[in-house]
């Protein structure tokens, strides 16, 4: 199921918030949408995805389907995601260039890194003291 990320959710403005609409999200538009925002990300100057949103509403112009059955909003071209010259800001390529060079573990290995952490004691007298204070503060 696609949906627009939280931030997206609360902001008109954003460029995924239409996804919150159950007539777009689950729809062409929709992953169209997403694959547009991605691929900015990643390589801002490729147009692939506005070269195939091009291809649709060209098609649909010949055979007068309607768009709208895809999920396209009547409004589409006017929001600036699909404008050629459309660039995210800076924050979000850095964001992705810094997720370009991490390493990432599997469920399983995760699972066996957070399994073999030990406890220090200077942790455990944290933990608690920190549970005390709770504690406390509930009994009152």
């Amino acid at each position: 199921m696609i949906d627009a990320p939280g931030a997206s959710r609360n902001d008109p403005h954003d460029y995924l918030f239409s996804l919150i609409d159950a007539g777009i999200n689950n729809k062409l538009y929709g992953v169209l949408t997403i694959m547009r925002y991605l691929l900015c990300s990643i390589a801002p100057e490729r147009t692939d995805v506005i070269d195939i949103a091009d291809f649709i509403e060209q098609q649909a112009t010949i055979t007068q389907f309607d768009m709208q059955q895809l999920g396209f909003p009547n409004d589409w071209r006017s929001k600036s995601i699909w404008a050629r010259d459309f660039s995210l800001d800076d924050a979000s390529m850095v964001t992705a260039s810094l997720l370009d060079r991490t390493d990432s573990l599997t469920a399983v290995d995760t699972r066996a890194v957070l399994t073999a952490a030990t406890v220090t004691e200077p942790e455990k007298r944290s933990v608690s003291n920190q549970m005390r204070r709770v504690m406390r503060f509930l009994v009152g």
